[in-house]
């Protein structure tokens, strides 16, 4: 299975419906409603969770399952009215940490 982080967003969402199209077997992992009913509606596995908590990875994935990771989340400037300095840290750097773990 490959699990890509970041599914919602705009390289992410093409990325997993490339691997779809190609036959692979995906995990996509979205932080919003929004993504959850985007690959709910094409019967792709999705789970909402933020990269930035380790305890959810661990809780919500299944690594035994997982061989490959795509890691597409992130938070852009263009947010920037809505996220604090603590919000980019916290899913830019620690969410990349805890998908290296």
């Amino acid at each position: 299975m490959i699990l890509v982080t970041g599914a919602a967003g705009f390289v992410g969402r093409y990325v997993v419906d490339q691997l779809v199209q190609n036959g692979e077997d995906v995990l996509a992992l979205v932080h919003s409603s929004r993504g959850l009913r985007y690959y709910s509606d094409k019967n792709i596995p999705c789970v909402m969770i933020n990269v930035a908590f380790m305890d959810d990875l661990e809780t919500y994935l299944p690594p035994d399952d997982v061989n490959s990771i795509v890691h597409c989340a992130g938070l852009l400037s263009i947010d920037a009215p809505k996220w604090t300095a603590e919000n980019y840290f916290d899913t830019n750097i620690k969410g990349m940490y805890n998908i290296l773990e």
